[in-house]
């Protein structure tokens, strides 16, 4: 039996300890659609240290429409988090950046220095579930010429692109990261299968738990369960570790 099926099987204590850290989840509470309050976030990131995450890099929703969420608000915030963290003398520790939808107002905030770079150098990206936006590509190289990598957040999910677009993108210089719950069929089987495929071909470098709430949670902790899913994925490297 490998390290990593010992890890994981039949607990769910430190399941995550090899990937060291999540950087994409909604735990800033009440900037998104993910943790409501801070008791909620401090539940969760209790949580997610037991998990065996050593850092989160949370990522709050930016969209013009939704969530106009500002680099200062988003800042503060984490800054009010990292205090709890400390009062409740958790280990893990708390950075902030956004998922950034690439909607009318992205290029905008990209030309005038308003994103919140993942450790100063990636930007996670979405697109919608719909359709993808228009002329990304062109805005994939925009990022880019600012000295930044894109990461596509979840691709797995979107279910207008295929294997051969991820080949695209990838060979456009844009990372891809997939959601942890895509492997084990949260999001649907074709989801699932995306994901899969994605880590089985060595294109994705980033796993992320997209953690928004409760039921992400428990399902995160049954991981634990999924001996198929280790062996999909503990030959791969991943850059999360890294952060």
């Amino acid at each position: 039996m490998s390290f990593l099926q010992r890890l994981f099987s039949g607990k769910t204590h430190r399941i995550f300890k090899w990937l060291a850290t999540d950087m994409h989840s909604h735990l800033l509470p009440g900037i998104d659609d993910g943790s409501p309050d801070m008791p909620t976030t401090l539940h969760y990131l209790t949580e997610l240290e037991a998990l065996g995450y050593q850092k989160v890099i949370t990522t709050p929703h930016v969209m013009r429409e939704l969530y106009p969420n500002k680099p200062n608000d988003i800042k503060a915030l984490a800054a009010k988090v990292n205090e709890e963290i400390t009062a409740a003398g958790l280990k893990i520790k708390l950075e902030a950046s956004a998922e950034y939808m690439l909607d009318d107002g992205f290029d905008a905030l990209l030309e005038n220095d308003q994103l919140i770079p993942i450790a100063n150098r990636y930007v996670l990206v979405e697109m919608s579930y719909v359709a993808p936006t228009l002329n990304y590509e062109n805005t994939i190289f925009k990022i880019q010429a600012q000295g930044l990598i894109p990461i596509l957040a979840h691709p797995e999910r979107y279910n207008y692109l295929s294997m051969n677009d991820f080949e695209r993108i990838k060979s456009l210089g844009c990372l891809l990261q997939v959601n942890l719950l895509s492997l084990v069929g949260y999001y649907g089987k074709h989801t699932q299968a995306m994901g899969q495929q994605l880590v089985q071909n060595k294109q994705a470098s980033f796993l992320g738990t997209d953690l928004h709430h409760s039921r992400h949670l428990e399902a995160l902790k049954g991981i634990s369960s999924h001996s198929k899913l280790v062996r999909l994925i503990e030959n791969t490297e991943w850059l999360n570790a890294k952060l």
